[in-house]
């Protein structure tokens, strides 16, 4: 059952190594490329006062869950946590080629981008779109975008956790803070 326990502890901990930085990649995506390109129809629907305050809110909330928290972000659990942007990327590329929207990987088909005539969703965000040859660099800059945005996080949890004398106790059972 101990063993369980810790299994459940490092799990846990790496999770929250990828939920920090994946909340502020998500606002950083969200205001500085999607508001200020995105042309599409239904960017009314998306970017609103209820949305800014959505992801607002979700990273404040991130950040009190940090400081509050016992779990450390450790730097070598980057290759784990670097591995979120390239499953979501792939399960949207799987999502796309398996149905029968898969025409638009290559832009064979006519309709392709982030919604059809039916508003199906067809690529979640627009620079996904792998008809365009820019695409690549998009998908490349995600996740140069994450393991900096990861490296942001654990230097913020550093200062965080290095400023409160009560938090240098782990609790026991705790996973071990620097061992990687």
């Amino acid at each position: 059952l101990a063993r369980w326990g810790r299994s459940l502890a490092r799990w846990n901990q790496v999770l929250f190594s990828t939920l920090a930085p994946s909340a502020l990649m998500l606002d950083v995506v969200l205001w500085s490329v999607l508001m200020p390109t995105d042309t599409s129809p239904g960017r009314i629907r998306i970017f609103n006062f209820n949305s800014y305050n959505m992801h607002a809110v979700n990273f404040v909330l991130v950040v009190i869950e940090m400081t509050m928290n016992l779990l450390p972000i450790r730097f070598c659990d980057l290759a784990i946590a670097g591995l979120w942007p390239v499953l979501f990327s792939g399960f949207t590329l799987i999502r796309i080629a398996a149905g029968p929207n898969r025409g638009c990987l290559t832009g064979s088909q006519i309709g392709c981008g982030t919604t059809d005539a039916e508003h199906r969703l067809i690529w979640p965000y627009f620079f996904m779109d792998t008809s365009k040859v820019s695409a690549v660099i998009w998908y490349a800059g995600l996740e140069v975008t994450f393991v900096f945005v990861y490296v942001l996080i654990f230097c913020l949890w550093r200062c965080v956790k290095g400023r409160s004398p009560s938090r240098r106790r782990p609790l026991e059972g705790a996973p071990p803070a620097l061992a990687c």
